[in-house]
């Protein structure tokens, strides 16, 4: 049963539309004889329609209540009045009313309007229920699309770094392939160690390089460096960073010259300027020969990878050292024997004069 709310200023008119609602079927909880009382009792009812005479007594007129009730609640509004004259009909629509009744009115004419109200009331519901199903599901599906497309952006994105840190690995053996080529010529000269320097730089990425080796009397000396002072290298000394006792060597690694370690290698290097320092050594036959040093201008924070690499490169850089130098020996070995080549009677010799031997 919908439950009307009448608006009408003259009561025995008020009284006699509830009456005719009510043999029509409708439930008639309260009439309203101003603007003021209408907004009032619409708020506490909550009525399924208004009935509105436009013409009403006190500070509010039917047209601004239908246009409160209608602002405030929503519910649908019919109006009730004696005039039709142009000006009010004007005023009326401005408030979107859902019906117009001129009166005097038959009860066949009200119950028809007030049906299709109600009827076109519960569409209009109906539709809008619709339309904000459709927007939640519209805005859950941009919302998960937009999910999808995050995770997408992230996946892509993880995959740009893997590809990067891929060609970093790949840069970082390809240097090391470099250093171990160089090293594994065996020439001493400087232009091997400016090559290696170039290398190192950009296998562990540090803004400083160098290399010291160990000469006959055991004192290490810088063969080559970059953007490292005279001061500095001066005050370096000629020891090992590495005991003798310590066995097997590993690189040392700092990531931060900050204190509270205060050790004089660390006090030497934030006095030149530098932040973080990775030392690997180089060996020859179990015997430290050298190192190589890279050194940052900030705090470097030595991932897993990075120090698998330093070892690595010990490790790789060392053995082609070796090589080199056995090369180097038996290059010199072969120099030598030609230099005493003699030619000496013996017996026969496959592939070679029966009365001669080459004897080294």
């Amino acid at each position: 049963m919908a439950k009307i709310l009448i608006v009408e200023d003259e009561s025995i008119v008020g009284l006699d539309i509830q009456n005719r609602l009510q043999r029509l079927g409708y439930e008639v909880p309260g009439v309203a004889s101003s603007g003021e009382e209408a907004i009032q009792l619409a708020s506490e009812i909550e009525p399924d329609l208004v009935l509105m005479d436009i013409m009403l007594q006190g500070d509010i007129d039917g047209v601004e209540s239908a246009d409160i009730i209608r602002e405030r609640f929503g519910f649908p509004v019919i109006f009730l009045t004696a005039y039709s004259d142009e000006n009010t009909l004007q005023r009326a629509k401005i408030t979107e009313p859902f019906g117009y009744i001129l009166k005097p009115f038959k009860e066949r004419e009200l119950y028809t309007t007030i049906e299709v109200v109600l009827s076109r009331h519960e569409a209009e519901i109906k539709l809008r229920r619709a339309h904000d199903e459709l927007e939640q599901r519209v805005q859950e599906r941009t919302r998960q699309l937009a999910g999808l497309n995050l995770d997408l952006q992230n996946q892509v994105e993880v995959r740009k770094r893997a590809e990067v840190a891929r060609q970093h690995r790949f840069d970082q053996l390809q240097a090391m392939s470099q250093v171990s080529n160089f090293l594994a010529r065996g020439i001493p000269d400087e232009g091997v160690f400016q090559e290696v320097l170039d290398v190192l730089g950009r296998l562990q990425q540090g803004d400083r390089v160098a290399v010291r080796l160990m000469d006959a009397a055991g004192h290490m000396y810088f063969k080559a460096w970059r953007k490292l002072s005279e001061d500095y290298r001066d005050a370096l000394g000629k020891d090992a960073l590495w005991a003798l006792g310590d066995l097997p060597l590993r690189p040392i690694i700092i990531a931060d010259m900050a204190p509270p370690e205060s050790s004089a290698l660390h006090r030497l290097n934030l006095d030149e300027g530098l932040k973080a320092a990775a030392y690997i050594p180089l060996l020859y036959q179990g015997n430290l020969v050298g190192e190589f040093a890279v050194f940052y201008d900030q705090q470097h924070n030595f991932d897993d990878e990075e120090v698998q690499l330093l070892h690595k490169s010990r490790i790789t850089s060392t053995w082609h050292w070796r090589a080199g130098r056995a090369r180097m020996r038996r290059s010199r070995w072969n120099n030598g024997c030609a230099s005493r080549r003699r030619w000496k009677p013996w017996g026969n010799w496959p592939g070679a004069s029966p009365t001669t031997s080459i004897i080294c």
